[in-house]
This record gives structure tokens, C-alpha cells and sequence, in this order.
């Protein structure tokens, strides 16, 4: 599978991803009509801000978190809560790292280098204390904070220390955090499920506890992951390069204040974002080339311009409340049923009972399992019949696809009279609860004794 993956899908995918590069970009890190990430904060976020003075919204920003983890994020926040979701994508600063792509989010009017750090309008984009006096200079009302310490506040608590606050910006570390290190970039994968069960969390939280209703997940960059080591042969040599130019450099991407051409290596004007007079480049290996140079992870990289690296999801979260829902016709939680049968009288055994799913499964409804049995309720509760299992899952928009016919059998001595027939929900949290009201059928046996 991995060489699948390798040979036929990332190979191909960005030896032709990097002839376009060459063909079409011309030393220009610009791809026409898609939104820029160093536009982040005007396209999204601006508006809200400034058209008056009491909406909110949170931009929770997860390192690293590529565009496909997005995307099953969007599946497990469509499914799982009452949020209406909308993923989009924007294109990455270049080179693909922490530090320009955290800036690049950020409100500014300008960026530069300061060494090895960027600073937007004068102020260093490193850290939360810095990052905050940035979005103060937008709005007294805002908060840069991590992703732990909002998990920590108890309700109270954050309503008290959010109180005010307009402006949200949430930074969470999974997937960089062990993918940058060779000791840990296995775990990836892993890293990455936990990231989408820690941003459902935090938005479940910052919605529960009424903080806010609007939220924003993007992330700084993408990454490329390939399990097996590679050889000396995919690797770029390093020679030409001045040290004394160098600004910042990984295994996929050197920057540099230097101006030369080298084989296999993209290179592109920084004045694209820094406007402030620097003349630097960023030099990038082709297709998934690295560098050669020692220290980081093998396996985990970047940096670069591949797709995989630079294609940036905003993922839009809006809460409903259920009359909200209701009032935009959007239904929540597990599909209906309802009990079908014209007639209400079991006269032999076996005997069926009709059951209608009465919506489709999408992603906003979810199936239902249920035990299907008749009842006593005369005094003790207990069956009268063997009991079955159902899985109401159907996707169809035709009612008839959605039908399900139960057979039963009566068990022991009935009587002729009313008994109930239940359906029991099987769900660990509604564990035996009626989904509907009991349904009363009228046993009529003929020879009560036969079975």
C-alpha cells in the first residue's frame, strides 16, 4: 500500500503539481482565484468585527491540521452536533512553516523578518502574549490563548473570564507537535484523530457553555507523511547555499536572502508577502524532494509547495439551537419510526409488524437500533414473544426503501386479549427506552393452546 501510495499517487501527483509550478508561476507564488492565506483576517474575519459591536467569533488554529483532516472533521461535526458546517480551502503562504503561516493569520497590514522571526506591523507573531497585542490593536475585545487552557476553565469560569470578549483566537498543537520530531512522527496518524476529537470538544464546549456561536478552524500549514525512509537519492544537496544568508531552512524549503538558480529546486520572490524592502527567497525541492541536511523527522516534512503542504482549510462552524434548526427545516439526531400495520388484531403466530423509518439517514440524522417485541402490561412487564434486533439505516428518499417488516412469534400462554408492542432503543445512553408510545394489538387466537 505504501508504494501505492508513493509511486502512483504522490509521485505522479507532484512531479505534475511541480511542472505547473514551473510552467505557469514564472518565480511567483500566486494561484489565481483562490482565496490567500495572508488574507485570512479579511475575508473571514473582519466583517464580522466591525459591522457592530456584539458578534463573536473564534478562529481555533491547529498546527498542521492538512486540509483531508478537515474534512473528516467536517464528517464527525455534521454528524455529532447540531452545527451546520462548511468547509472551504485557501492557499498557503510559502515556505509552508509555523512561523509565516501563524503571521499570516494574524490581522496585519504588513509583514517582515526580524531574523529569524516575522513581525506583523512591528509586533513579533511568536507566542500568545505577542499574538494578542496584534489583535488588540483591532479590537480591545480579543483573546489569544491555548487550546488547554480553555479546557480547563470550568463554566463559570470561562464565562467570567470571556466575558466581553469578541475575539477569539484558540491554538491547538497535536499534529506538529509529534510529527516534528523523529522520536514521535509515527504517531501521526494517531495525532491526528486526537486533533479531530479535540477541536469537537472544544467547540462543543465553547457552544454548550453559551460563550459563542460562530467559530473558524484553519490551521498554519499542511505536511507531507511518507512511513518509509528514503534514500540519499530523493534528497537535494545544500552546498551552494551561503549560511550566512540563511533565514530559516528545513528539509523542504530554505530561506534565504541569497539569488541563485539550482537544479530541482523551485525558487520564489518573498516580496509576494514581505513588503517591507527585504529581498529574500524561499527555495523549495520539487515534487517531494528534501533537502539534504541532518536533524528533524524523516518522514514527517513541511515546507514545500505540494498540495499536501499548502492547501489550507477554513472549516466554517455555526451552532443551532433546536428552534433554530427547526426554523431553517434542518432535523437533528436519529431518524423516526412508526408502526405501519392497518390492523391492530394478531389472530395466528408467527405474525408481522410493519415499521416505516420516517426520514432518510443523512448527516444530520443518524440510524437507530431497536428491539422490536410484544408485551404484557397488565400488572409485571414481560414479553409475549421472542424480541428483534433492527437497524433503521436506509439513505433512500423513497418511503417504500425504508419499510422494515418484523416477524414475530408468540411465546408461553397468552391470552385473548390486548398486549403492547415496543420498540426499545438500543443506543448505550437510551438504553430500553420507548422510541414511541407502546402500540396496543388485540391477540385473537382461535385455539389459544396451539403454540
Amino acid at each position: 500500500m505504501e508504494k501505492l501510495y508513493n509511486n502512483r499517487l504522490l509521485d505522479k501527483l507532484l512531479t505534475r503539481w511541480s511542472q505547473l509550478i514551473t510552467n505557469e508561476m514564472d518565480g511567483k507564488w500566486n494561484i489565481e482565484l483562490i482565496d490567500r492565506q495572508d488574507e485570512f483576517y479579511k475575508l473571514y474575519v473582519k466583517n464580522i468585527i466591525t459591522r457592530n459591536e456584539k458578534d463573536k467569533i473564534a478562529i481555533i488554529i491547529s498546527d498542521a491540521m492538512r486540509y483531508e483532516v478537515a474534512a473528516e472533521l467536517q464528517e464527525v461535526l455534521n454528524k455529532d452536533t447540531r452545527g451546520t458546517v462548511e468547509l472551504k480551502y485557501m492557499a498557503g503562504s510559502l515556505p509552508s512553516y509555523t512561523k509565516l503561516g501563524m503571521a499570516s493569520l494574524l490581522p496585519h497590514e504588513r509583514l517582515e523578518y526580524n531574523k529569524q522571526s516575522v513581525f506583523a506591523d512591528g509586533i513579533s507573531t511568536e507566542g500568545t502574549v505577542n499574538r494578542g497585542k496584534i489583535l488588540g490593536k483591532v479590537t480591545k475585545d480579543s483573546i489569544a490563548i491555548d487550546y488547554e487552557e480553555v479546557m480547563n476553565l470550568k463554566q463559570n469560569e470561562a464565562r467570567e473570564k470571556f466575558k466581553g470578549t469578541r475575539l477569539f483566537y484558540i491554538y491547538h498543537d497535536k499534529i506538529d507537535a509529534r510529527g516534528d520530531h523523529s522520536a514521535s512522527e509515527h504517531e501521526v496518524f494517531d495525532a491526528a484523530e486526537d486533533t479531530i476529537s479535540d477541536i469537537k470538544k472544544i467547540i462543543e464546549k465553547l457552544t454548550n457553555f453559551q460563550i459563542l456561536n460562530n467559530i473558524l478552524v484553519t490551521a498554519d500549514h499542511g505536511f507531507i507523511y511518507q512511513r518509509d525512509d528514503l534514500e540519499n537519492v530523493d534528497k537535494v544537496e545544500t552546498a551552494g547555499f551561503d549560511k550566512q544568508k540563511i533565514i530559516a531552512s528545513s528539509k523542504r524549503f530554505i530561506l534565504s536572502e541569497q539569488d541563485f538558480d539550482l537544479m530541482n529546486v523551485h525558487k520564489f520572490n518573498m516580496d509576494y508577502i514581505i513588503n517591507s524592502g527585504q529581498t529574500m527567497f524561499a527555495y523549495v525541492p520539487q515534487a517531494d524532494l528534501r533537502f539534504k541536511m541532518q536533524g528533524g523527522g524523516k518522514n514527517f516534512v513541511h515546507g514545500g509547495a505540494a498540495p499536501q503542504e499548502i492547501v489550507i482549510p477554513v472549516l466554517k462552524y455555526s451552532y443551532n439551537k433546536t428552534a433554530d434548526l427547526e426554523r431553517k427545516g434542518i432535523k437533528y439526531g436519529k431518524v423516526g419510526l412508526t408502526v405501519t400495520n392497518a390492523s391492530r388484531k394478531i389472530t395466528s403466530s408467527p405474525f408481522s409488524i410493519n415499521i416505516l423509518q420516517t426520514e432518510k439517514v443523512t448527516d444530520k440524522i443518524q440510524p437507530r437500533r431497536f428491539k422490536v417485541a410484544l408485551w404484557n402490561r397488565d400488572g409485571n412487564e414481560f414479553k409475549v414473544s421472542d424480541e428483534k434486533l433492527v437497524i433503521a439505516e436506509s439513505t433512500s428518499d423513497e418511503p417504500a426503501e425504508r419499510q422494515y417488516k418484523v416477524t414475530l412469534t408468540l411465546t408461553g400462554e397468552v391470552e385473548n386479549k390486548f398486549y403492547y408492542i415496543r420498540l426499545l432503543d438500543e443506543d448505550p445512553t437510551e438504553i430500553n427506552k420507548d422510541i414511541i408510545d407502546p402500540i396496543p394489538f388485540e391477540v385473537d387466537l382461535l385455539i389459544a393452546d396451539d403454540f
